[in-house]
């Protein structure tokens, strides 16, 4: 096929792909009710540890996967966590609810369809080191921790609802050809899933500015963390399969899904990081991955 074939086919895949994940009978990825449920309880001030319990009870595979979550080293503190009721006081809703999203994503949302595996992996895995790393630069800069996590953990979750959406069409392009539109739309697919799934504004507008500064003309502290926090993760994340944009050079993710560097600069201006903080966050990212995705 030649350059000008090949052009054409592209622009008719980009066509198909986004007609077919703008349409209103697309069904997005689900969220498990109960991240539904814990979310809501997140947002009110008197939920209580019964009905925390209670919610995460109604799937019990879940619960014992929140549960294992919680005693891992990535959050060991204190008294050994034994019960859901341990974990509630221990950890805190709005760390409960974190963990009930990974999980969320790790097992329903990050499933890879037929010739996705190794991509979905890495973009699982670069999802979880940025939610992590975002919760570390929101602590060490003084912001709002109450989504830095779930901004990390969900600003790419567009990338496999497009995924899904292009595995669901005849006679898809391979994922080297494919990968420059994903990477072009991305930005809008997670917008349009953190709509979908209702999820608070702050995280919407950090999801659909992620490689921004800015949300609704305002800068936006949350998504600059996210630009900070996918900077580290796109450097120290374990490498895993290949990158089909660069097939010759392993990286966790396609190649070039990382903010520009002006962008990046901006963040670090914004968040009051200066050279010796940046290069103290370095160091304490590097080892909090080492913890959390050793």
């Amino acid at each position: 096929m030649d350059a000008q074939a090949e052009a054409l086919d592209t622009t008719e895949w980009t066509r198909k792909l986004l007609a077919h994940f703008r349409s209103p009978r697309y069904q997005p990825p689900l969220l498990p009710i109960i991240a539904v449920e814990i979310m809501a309880l997140s947002q009110q001030r008197e939920a209580s540890t019964a009905e925390i319990v209670l919610v995460l009870s109604k799937d019990p595979l879940l619960a014992a996967q929140v549960l294992t979550r919680a005693q891992s080293s990535a959050y060991a503190r204190g008294n050994e966590t034994r019960t859901l009721h341990d974990a509630v006081m221990k950890l805190g809703l709005r760390v409960l609810r974190n963990i009930v999203f990974e999980v969320s994503l790790n097992t329903r949302v990050f499933q890879a369809p037929p010739g996705y595996t190794e991509a979905m992996e890495r973009l699982r895995v670069h999802s979880v080191a940025t939610a992590h790393l975002a919760s570390l630069v929101a602590r060490r800069t003084g912001q709002a921790q109450d989504y830095a996590f779930l901004a990390g953990l969900l600003h790419d979750v567009g990338i496999a609802g497009l995924f899904i959406a292009l595995a669901d069409l005849p006679n898809p392009p391979p994922l080297t050809t494919a990968w420059p539109d994903i990477l072009r739309f991305h930005t809008e697919a997670s917008a349009a899933l953190a709509h979908l799934w209702r999820l608070p504004r702050e995280l919407q507008g950090a999801l659909a500015n992620h490689h921004g500064l800015t949300v609704n003309g305002d800068p936006d502290p949350l998504t600059a963390t996210v630009v900070v926090a996918e900077r580290f993760a796109f450097e120290l994340a374990p490498l895993i399969g290949k990158d089909p944009s660069t097939p010759d050079r392993p990286r966790i993710m396609p190649g070039k899904d990382v903010s520009a560097g002006p962008v990046i600069q901006g963040a670090c201006k914004l968040l009051g990081i200066d050279a010796p903080a940046f290069a103290a966050l370095h160091a304490e990212a590097r080892a909090l991955l080492a913890s959390v995705l050793g």
